[in-house]
């Protein structure tokens, strides 16, 4: 979904970190601001991104916004071996 916001955007889509990475076991959680623009349109919430990393890589990527039921659904994006 996000590559799709991005290449929808123009690849305007910023996505910034704003607070400390947490880390427990497998898991790494990140409180992160979105912004993007389309037109007249834009997206402009924080959220946070909690990623599973297994030997050193990250495979699976799940985004909450702050504001789920409005502005944006939560999602799983299970990423290719790099």
């Amino acid at each position: 979904m996000l590559m799709g916001i991005k290449e929808d955007t123009s690849g305007n889509m910023v996505v910034k970190p704003i607070g400390p990475m947490l880390k427990s076991s497998g898991l790494v959680s990140v409180p992160v601001w979105f912004t993007a623009k389309k037109e007249t349109k834009t997206m402009d919430l924080g959220g946070m991104d909690l990623f599973q990393v297994k030997d050193g890589k990250i495979v699976h990527v799940w985004t909450f916004s702050d504001d789920q039921l409005t502005k944006m659904t939560s999602t799983i994006i299970t990423l290719q071996k790099m």
